[in-house]
């Protein structure tokens, strides 16, 4: 288990880090457990009426940062993939969702 722990703490710093903006769009990638194109990150975030620049700024950052992975180089592959599960970078080890909550398009699913 301690291992566990100092992953989460090692996660929990790095998303701390990131600008209020980063750690919104990161939580609402993170619900694409198979990847995502541009397209798919544009539209979810347009509830908080992001501009599609900023959305291309937040991923390019968050590669940078590498806590998001750029499918591209790969075969037929056309995007990105979160490099961890949405449990452990947008929930609180014990109270559950922090931001998740409030995606339910239904067509993003």
């Amino acid at each position: 288990m301690p291992r566990h722990q100092t992953l989460r703490a090692t996660l929990d710093w790095s998303y701390a880090l990131l600008p209020e903006a980063e750690q919104r769009l990161l939580c609402r990638l993170a619900v694409f457990q198979a990847g995502f194109t541009l397209d798919a990150a544009v539209a979810i975030m347009e509830s908080e009426s992001t501009a599609r620049s900023a959305v291309i700024d937040g991923i390019a950052n968050l590669v940078d940062k590498s806590l998001l992975a750029s499918e591209h180089s790969q075969p037929g592959a056309n995007g990105w993939r979160v490099m961890v599960g949405k449990s452990i970078i947008c929930e609180p080890p014990s109270t559950g969702p922090l931001h998740l909550t409030a995606i339910t398009r239904p067509s993003l699913r």
